[in-house]
């Protein structure tokens, strides 16, 4: 058995947007806001279950396999127009914009 879509919006709301898990936990129940012992509760225990726990490690992973693939093709695009620009200006015999 999966998520349920509470959950789910709760490791999304941690994992991708930042939340701590009362702040998440806060948006998604329909909870009075002044009972913070009652939300901390409830989040710790969200957090505690182990398809939640193990579906925001998965997100966060996700996003970081992602923000590293983005990060290795913009430097490898940038030092291919480097290379580019380098050997353009050296064929003009232009090494100032170089």
């Amino acid at each position: 058995m999966g998520l349920t879509s509470k959950q789910e919006l709760f490791s999304k709301l941690v994992a991708l947007d930042g939340l701590n898990p009362s702040e998440a936990y806060r948006q998604i129940y329909d909870s009075n806001p002044s009972n913070q012992s009652s939300i901390h509760e409830q989040s710790s225990k969200l957090m505690s279950n182990s398809k939640v726990s193990t579906r925001i490690q998965e997100l966060k992973e996700a996003v970081t396999s992602e923000i590293v693939a983005n990060v290795v093709w913009t430097k490898e695009r940038f030092i291919n127009e480097a290379e580019t620009n380098l050997s353009l200006s050296r064929e003009s015999n232009q090494m100032n914009p170089a």
